[in-house]
């Protein structure tokens, strides 16, 4: 479990341009799409 926890954690952090996770994440979760952009504490 630790082993794949860590890969998929990696997986959503990472914030590399052009990424498979983030590209995904992005076309599921538009900015703009009347909900705000990213928050950071």
């Amino acid at each position: 479990f630790a082993g794949a926890f860590e890969r998929v954690a990696f997986g959503i952090l990472d914030r590399t341009p052009g990424a498979t996770v983030r590209a995904a994440f992005e076309h599921a979760f538009p900015e703009g799409a009347g909900r705000p952009g990213q928050l950071q504490p």
